[in-house]
């Protein structure tokens, strides 16, 4: 029996995207290992073990990561992994950074290998953050990272070893269900198939800096970028109902306060035509996810995991890039010309950008199938890693 810690700081949420970064590297795992037992340490127990009951078929342990310390030392010592990351778990947090420190530490006194499985990061400014990201790597057995924005911020830690690699998100290789549960949540959303306009997916994000988690999402946004975000979105959902498309919002959490939905309610009372927008009103499931994209004719999107689920869907996205990290999964992904930049761009760029990709989308789901492999390719970079880690 294998038994491999996973620590993602995010695992236990309500997001799509973190759920399903843990399914898919523990199918990746399950996949290659014959008996394997996964150590979740999570702030969100109950949530992790609802979810992987549903959705995986691998043993389970969900661990707290503030109240059950001490058994944290105790799986410590008998583990034969720690694996740090998938998604991003570095960012400006001193508690977050004691964590690791904790982590690297244990997995040192116990000599537990530790591996970073294709992590992102956002902009790192403190001096203590940047000395604790060194600190890692200095004990780490296999780094591989997602972006070429964290490979940089590794670098100016101090760590630039030649054995890197850039791996792509585990989620490219996440298992889907049969699309019958994702068809019956969009015609609970008002669609049916009889109904002669296309869909057009919209995934926007709250973006609100008193959130107080915002900081470990993305780099805090004023009142001003978020109701930018609101503007773009409701120009597009205008443009699509006037083209004939029926726009749907497709939330990727729907738990406040990082509850997609409160975009969506300020984004129809913009619209002019709002009230014609349809949205999936529920939870959606990670092995659901790339299935309700799939029904559609194109994406725009403010999640990471929005744009993966809908390139899995072979369904073209494109990306509302208010951070670092969309940029990156969307170069992964070859889509780098699809990249709303809200900084710098107006609205009526975003619709210029959507009216060319509905136009292209034959030539965009061609070159999504032929990216598809290379990426699933790509993610198992980490997963060779660690098969060579556990059998010396």
């Amino acid at each position: 029996m294998k038994r491999i810690i996973l620590w993602g700081a995010w695992y236990g949420s309500e997001n799509i995207g973190d759920q399903a970064l843990l399914l898919s590297i523990t199918d990746l795992l399950g996949g290659e290992i014959e008996k394997v037992e996964f150590i979740v340490i999570t702030d969100n127990p109950s949530n992790l073990l609802a979810y992987t009951a549903r959705a995986s078929a691998h043993t389970f342990l969900p661990l707290y990561t503030r109240k059950q310390f001490f058994e944290i030392i105790k799986v410590f010592i008998k583990a034969d992994m720690f694996i740090f990351g998938g998604g991003v778990p570095f960012y400006d947090d001193t508690f977050h950074s004691i964590v690791i420190v904790v982590f690297v530490t244990l997995s040192m006194i116990f000599s537990v290998p530790c591996v970073l499985w294709s992590v992102s990061s956002q902009r790192i400014k403190s001096t203590f953050t940047r000395l604790v990201l060194r600190y890692l790597m200095s004990y780490a057995s296999v780094v591989t990272y997602r972006d070429g924005h964290t490979r940089q911020l590794l670098r100016e830690c101090g760590w630039d070893d030649a054995s890197q690699q850039m791996a792509a998100d585990s989620a490219f290789t996440l298992r889907s269900n049969d699309g019958q549960h994702a068809r019956e949540l969009l015609q609970r959303a008002g669609w049916n198939s009889g109904i002669s306009r296309p869909l057009v997916a919209l995934t926007p994000r709250t973006l609100r800096g008193s959130d107080g988690e915002a900081h470990t999402h993305y780099s805090p946004k004023s009142s001003s970028d978020s109701h930018k975000e609101v503007d773009v979105f409701a120009a597009v959902l205008d443009w699509l109902w006037e083209n004939g498309c029926q726009p749907i919002f497709v939330p990727m959490n729907t738990v406040a306060p990082d509850d997609d939905r409160l975009a969506f309610h300020e984004i129809i009372g913009k619209a002019k035509f709002g009230s014609f927008a349809l949205l999936v009103d529920e939870q959606i499931y990670p092995r659901d996810a790339a299935n309700v994209y799939s029904y559609c004719e194109a994406a725009f999107v403010a999640r990471v995991h929005g744009a993966v689920m809908a390139f899995l869907g072979r369904c073209p996205v494109l990306m509302y890039a208010f951070d670092l990290k969309h940029g990156g999964i969307m170069e992964q992904m070859g889509f780098a010309r699809h990249i709303f930049d809200p900084a710098m761009d107006a609205p009526e760029v975003a619709i210029e950008m959507m009216e060319n990709m509905l136009r292209s989308r034959v030539e965009l789901i061609a070159q999504i199938e032929k990216k598809a492999g290379e990426l699933q390719k790509q993610a198992k970079v980490p997963l060779e890693a660690v098969l060579r880690l556990l059998h010396r």
